[in-house]
Parts: C-alpha cells; sequence; structure tokens
C-alpha cells in the first residue's frame, strides 16, 4: 500500500476496489482514479485485503501496480509497473 504518500486513500481505494465484483474492478477507475461515486466498502473488505497483502508478501511483490493472471494454458503472467502498450498488455492477459 502507498499510504505513506496518499494519506491513507490507497487502503481506502484497495477496500472499495475488493467490495466490488471482479468484473466491475476494472471500471471503477476513471481518468487513474478511484470513481468518487463508489459507496463504502463492505464490511469484509478488511479481511480481504489483508489476505490480498498475505498472498502479496509470499509471491514476493514490491511494485504497484504488478499484475499477475493465468493465461488459459495454465502459464502465469506477471507485469510489473505501468503497461506501456495497454492494447498489448490486454492481448497477452486474455491469451
Amino acid at each position: 500500500m502507498l499510504d505513506y504518500e496518499d494519506n491513507g486513500a490507497s487502503t481506502v481505494n484497495a477496500r472499495a476496489m475488493l467490495s466490488l465484483p471482479a468484473n466491475e474492478m476494472a471500471q471503477a477507475w476513471v481518468n487513474g482514479r478511484l470513481n468518487p461515486g463508489l459507496t463504502a466498502p463492505e464490511p469484509d473488505s478488511e479481511e480481504k485485503l489483508a489476505r490480498n497483502t498475505g498472498i502479496a508478501r509470499r509471491i514476493g511483490l514490491t511494485g504497484s501496480p504488478t499484475f499477475v493472471w493465468m493465461h488459459r494454458n495454465g502459464r502465469i503472467g506477471r507485469l510489473d509497473g505501468v503497461p506501456t502498450d495497454v492494447a498489448t498488455f490486454l492481448t497477452s492477459v486474455s491469451q
């Protein structure tokens, strides 16, 4: 979490994101910021965030953003940092 850079907004935003269905998370971002119209985080979002943080530590995530996904063939994909070419990145994720 980057709370030290944004006065605690990272944790608040992460909890809000974890309150959304997975297929709505990407749409929640508008112009690089979390949509201010989102409702308050779900009560279990803190537990979800703690679980995700534990997983992140176990797999060695050190940057933000880091994208991890599983390809259809079972291979793991990973990108540390902001994609330089979003279209190519999305194509890679969907393979």
